[in-house]
């Protein structure tokens, strides 16, 4: 490793140092080591269009302070608003997928199935903020009134406020996080997930 990263900063300074006549210098400079990356890709169901990279999300294990460290950018994984069960699931996954570990497909569903199952097994008051979703206020949210506002952020804003909560003045304005649970109560009554 310490080789590879020895002959690409050589190659970076070596390109940066050629000389190229009628145009501006070309400057590399070496940044970081990758074993594994894997880049999303985005997909528009309703086209036809084969799907395109996206720019800034990816993960990967890169070489850091002599181990090799998984980064993620730009993914559900590292996202706020993102619910924390996701993202442990998530990041089970991918650290599966980039170590290596599970190359049986059944043993990735069992792998994933026991993540869950270890999220869901706890109590209510333990469950509830792994699932809370988190978005941030973007205007007051008395003006999430429109009819077509039927984001999720617009029905918790819109609930808080037929509560009786003053949304406008104190924690609840523009630039807060809102914090929320998407629900459906009878189906989780059903399948035991929350209990009496």
């Amino acid at each position: 490793v310490e080789k590879a990263i020895a002959f690409y900063t050589k190659v970076a300074d070596y390109i940066t140092n050629v000389e190229l006549k009628d145009h501006e210098a070309l400057v590399l400079e070496y940044e970081t080591l990758w074993k594994y990356f894997i880049n999303l890709r985005e997909v528009n169901l309703r086209s036809n269009r084969p799907p395109k990279m996206c720019k800034k999300k990816y993960c990967g294990l890169v070489w850091k302070n002599g181990g090799w460290v998984m980064k993620c950018k730009g993914m559900a994984t590292v996202k706020r608003d993102t619910p924390e069960f996701v993202k442990r699931v998530l990041l089970c996954l991918l650290d599966a997928a980039l170590t290596n570990s599970v190359h049986d497909p059944a043993a990735l569903k069992k792998l994933v199935h026991d993540q869950l199952l270890r999220i869901l097994s706890r109590d209510n008051a333990e469950l509830i903020p792994l699932v809370g979703c988190s978005k941030g206020l973007s205007k007051d949210p008395r003006e999430y009134t429109t009819p077509t506002a039927v984001s999720h952020l617009a029905r918790a804003a819109n609930g808080l406020l037929g509560d009786g909560h003053n949304l406008g003045v104190g924690k609840y304005r523009p630039g807060v996080r809102l914090r929320y649970v998407r629900m459906d109560l009878d189906a989780m009554w059903k399948h035991g997930v929350l209990r009496r």
